[in-house]
């Protein structure tokens, strides 16, 4: 009862809540209004720092420019290094480096459109990538051609190991099951070093054996290199070189192709890209023009070095010119059955995704 006569029911007040009709109250309003900003800023911090640590934690996660460096340049420099001198005698030395720049400039030109379509698409996959631009069912003919390339290169890889390994260990261990036996090798690298290095998911997870594949193929090119320089008049490099100085003839489209298939990375390019840590175009194109210069350069003088030391005479592979009871030609094989090795996963690992897309 109230002091002027009439009665009244005292409630406490509460808020509406969202829902209430007396949400649209002018009160409410006008409280709404003055706690917002507060509210805001109180609420978006968390996310802010939800999203920082979540960002650094993907900058910590991803690869490197110099990671990704390594495992391009190894993804590049394998067996293919080997066939790299018979171009010159294809198409002359200087028809082979003017066939070389060429090639470099072109592989290198597509590589970075691929990478500066990743940025502009957001796309990690030649897949997403070719959806956006053509179609859903291209996808599915890019995956389907994408695979059956990779799997091929992987074929390709698993003999050459075979051969290698054999080569290699009957100079160095010729009483043992590897250099009799060329099954016995490929089941025993395939199991105990391919499977373990193919269950891994990312390509900056190989940076390791990609180094390691680099270190071993600087052992065989160190050789030949040497062997070159040192023995050059009783080899006649030079006259070597000045016999075939310049011609044009069809064969430089043999030229053409094996500098081609040395460059041969593409199929890996979006993957590059996805795991680099600071996903831009400029990242990518620094460390793919500085990976393409260095292959170019280690192909270019490669390929001199070992027409110099064999002229004309110079077989498809280099190394089966060299005498097979040298010590050090064994070690050669044995160093580009282990970059083999250690190249095979960058290919297996663009196959599997494919087949699982």
């Amino acid at each position: 009862s109230s002091p002027f006569g009439f009665t009244k029911c005292w409630q406490p007040y509460t808020f509406p809540c969202v829902g209430d009709r007396r949400f649209g109250d002018r009160r409410w309003r006008r409280l709404s209004m003055s706690t917002r900003p507060l509210l805001s800023r109180v609420l978006k911090k968390p996310a802010q720092r939800g999203s920082e640590e979540s960002q650094l934690e993907r900058i910590k996660s991803g690869a490197t420019v110099s990671t990704t460096m390594v495992n391009l340049l190894k993804n590049m420099v394998g067996a293919g290094l080997l066939n790299v001198s018979v171009a010159f005698k294809y198409s002359s030395v200087v028809g082979g480096l003017i066939d070389m720049i060429l090639s470099a400039f072109l592989c290198t030109c597509g590589f970075l459109l691929i990478g500066y379509c990743c940025s502009k698409t957001k796309a990690t996959t030649f897949r997403s990538l070719i959806v956006m631009s053509i179609g859903k069912k291209a996808g599915v003919l890019m995956d389907v051609l994408i695979f059956f390339h990779t799997l091929f290169s992987c074929v390709g890889y698993v003999t050459l190991i075979g051969d290698f390994t054999t080569k290699s260990m009957g100079g160095l261990f010729p009483g043992c099951i590897f250099a009799t036996s060329r099954m016995a090798s490929i089941l025993t690298i395939t199991v105990f070093v391919l499977f373990p290095l193919s269950l891994l998911r990312n390509l900056s997870s190989l940076k390791f054996t990609s180094a390691l594949g680099l270190a071993v193929t600087g052992v065989a090119c160190t050789y030949v290199f040497v062997d070159c320089l040192v023995n050059a008049e009783e080899y006649n490099a030079w006259q070597n070189l000045t016999d075939n100085w310049w011609s044009v003839n069809f064969d430089t489209f043999k030229a053409i192709a094996l500098f081609n298939g040395s460059f041969s990375a593409h199929y890996n390019a979006p993957t590059y890209y996805a795991e680099l840590q600071e996903k831009t175009f400029q990242t990518f194109a620094k460390a793919s023009i500085y990976s393409f210069a260095i292959a170019t350069m280690l192909f270019t003088s490669f390929g001199i070095c070992g027409y110099a030391r064999f002229g004309n005479d110079i077989m498809g592979n280099i190394l089966k010119g060299y005498s097979a009871d040298s010590v050090m030609v064994q070690v050669c094989w044995l160093c580009m059955m282990m970059s083999t090795v250690f190249v095979f996963p960058l290919s297996f690992q663009r196959m599997r995704s494919s087949w699982t897309a």
